[in-house]
């Protein structure tokens, strides 16, 4: 459910709060949204917590009820006591809430973790990773089209198979997510049924330089260049020289040019290339 300003409840569950330094647990409901963390009794809020004043999060055992359970532990910027408070939440899906507030309060993706994430994967992948950082976010036709993809499906099992798992083995957290509803902070527009990249608003920004990358598929090399979305594919020019692979782009702007060192050599005269979306796929078979 989405409100007017577009908060939405992510996840509720009844759950025991205890404040520090209270020494007494109380009962009540635990609210996250993509705003805040709200626990509340019928009678009113207790604690509201904005997601950018978290601080921490992680689990800790503490007692409750005659036993140890593990708990949520969250430090937090109180405005009240102008100062840190820390506050334990026992739930049944402690992990669950760690790793869905961890993920939109203290995640920062940054132009250093897609670039390493992208050297995983396959080039495909690459292209769609690409371009949802660059855009900030996607529908699955777009992502489709971008790799000329027969089916939805196909797209699904990139980002879910492919692109998540990579980036959970580096950055400990998926950076694809599907939202129903969201609202772009850049453009305050409503972005509904789209892929994001997972994290902060205020962590997302378009890459310094232009993406690079080379990409070893035994008897070929397959480059993935990023240019401007304004470049139309009868506009590149490429040639292989010495070795090198010279891009020349002529777009709305201005004109670009890349050298690209190749590392290993190539067969000049026989070449694939492919754009769509401001992403060229360039394919050379060794020589």
């Amino acid at each position: 459910m989405t409100d007017d300003n577009g908060e939405r409840i992510i996840l509720q569950e009844k759950a025991g709060l205890l404040t520090i330094p209270a020494s007494h647990w109380k009962l009540g409901t635990l609210c996250l949204t993509n705003k805040r963390l709200t626990f509340f009794q019928p009678n009113g809020i207790i604690i509201n917590i904005f997601l950018n004043d978290i601080k921490d999060i992680k689990i800790e055992k503490v007692p409750y009820a005659f036993t140890k359970r593990n708990a949520l532990c969250i430090l937090y910027q109180d405005e009240d006591k102008a100062g840190t408070s820390k506050a334990y939440l026992i739930i049944t899906n402690v992990e669950v809430w760690r790793k869905k507030i961890y993920d939109i309060s203290l995640l920062k993706i940054n132009e250093d973790k897609v670039d390493k994430i992208v050297k995983e994967l396959d080039l495909d992948s690459q292209a769609l990773l690409i371009y949802i950082w660059n855009n900030r976010h996607a529908k699955i036709d777009e992502l489709a089209c971008l790799i000329k993809a027969s089916t939805h499906m196909d797209v699904l099992l990139k980002i879910r198979e492919i692109i998540n798992p990579a980036a959970e083995r580096i950055i400990g957290s998926p950076i694809l997510v599907f939202e129903n509803s969201k609202i772009d902070e850049i453009t305050g527009e409503r972005v509904c049924s789209s892929w994001w990249i997972a994290g902060q608003e205020k962590s997302y920004a378009l890459k310094k330089e232009p993406f690079i990358d080379i990409f070893d598929e035994n008897d070929h090399l397959a480059i993935i260049v990023e240019l401007a979305s304004s470049v139309q594919k009868e506009d590149i020019i490429i040639k292989i020289r010495n070795n090198t692979l010279y891009i020349t782009a002529y777009g709305l702007e201005n004109k670009v040019n890349k050298d690209i060192a190749l590392p290993f050599k190539v067969d000049s005269k026989r070449f694939f290339k492919r754009f769509n979306n401001g992403i060229l796929q360039v394919r050379l078979k060794k020589a």
